[in-house]
């Protein structure tokens, strides 16, 4: 299905033709549960189809990027044009600060080797605006909105063009045109209604209809579950003892 076909369904399934056209099928509210039930599809995977890697440019000097829709990292290479190497991930930004105690532009440059999830979000908050870190009245800033992205850290800065190879959990790519489609819509289409019709749910504050959909959307999701669980155990030959 694409984003049109799913919001047709939607109208069809829950009859809130208030929030769907009735003979347009476009969008007069629907679609906000439509972007929530994904959301919360791709919060019921921890694997497969929610994992998935970006690229990242780096430039010599530079010492972190903005990856959007990026929910948790996992993994991190860097590469020059003739190798490639993982960074060490730091577990907390605690750690990254332990190895670099001034300002990243006085820090001797290098290849990179280590690399930290960093907080994005500063109180109070600046429009369009991060402060990715600040010494004294030095700030290194960035003009996006700190609800999209997440800010990957990364040391010694670089000392020369290479390549980030970034693994971890994103989000589904949005839909926004009638025609669009992404893993979801093409894969589980009426998984996607039923998530959008559980986020209806919600805001009927009827516990037992979200519960309903949730054991509906849980029990066609339960192959994929399975298929995780043969790719872990592929790679054993033999059970430890």
């Amino acid at each position: 299905m694409n984003f049109l076909q799913v919001r047709t369904a939607f109208g069809n399934l829950s009859g809130r033709w208030d929030l769907v056209h009735p003979t347009t099928y476009a969008n007069l509210g629907a679609d906000d549960y439509i972007h929530a039930g994904l959301k919360w599809l791709d919060r019921l995977l921890g694997k497969g189809h929610t994992q998935a890697k970006c690229f990242k440019s780096v430039a010599s000097g530079e010492w972190y990027k903005l990856i959007a829709n990026c929910r948790a990292v996992q993994k991190v290479w860097c590469s020059s044009t003739t190798k490639k190497w993982p960074l060490t991930l730091l577990a907390s930004l605690e750690d990254f600060k332990d190895e670099y105690q001034e300002p990243m532009a006085n820090v001797d440059s290098g290849q990179p080797q280590y690399a930290c999830v960093g907080i994005t979000r500063t109180s109070p908050e600046t429009a369009s605006q991060v402060t990715i870190d600040s010494f004294g009245a030095t700030a290194s800033v960035s003009a996006v909105s700190e609800y999209t992205y997440l800010t990957l850290l990364f040391g010694p800065p670089a000392d020369a063009s290479y390549e980030l190879e970034i693994h971890g959990l994103f989000l589904s790519t949005a839909l926004s045109a009638d025609g669009d489609e992404n893993w979801w819509t093409v894969n589980y289409p009426l998984v996607v209604v039923w998530a959008a019709m559980r986020q209806l749910e919600i805001t009927y504050r009827n516990s037992e209809g979200q519960k309903d959909w949730e054991n509906a959307v849980k029990g066609e999701l339960k192959g994929q579950e399975f298929d995780f669980v043969e790719e872990e155990i592929a790679n054993f030959d033999q059970i430890g003892g």
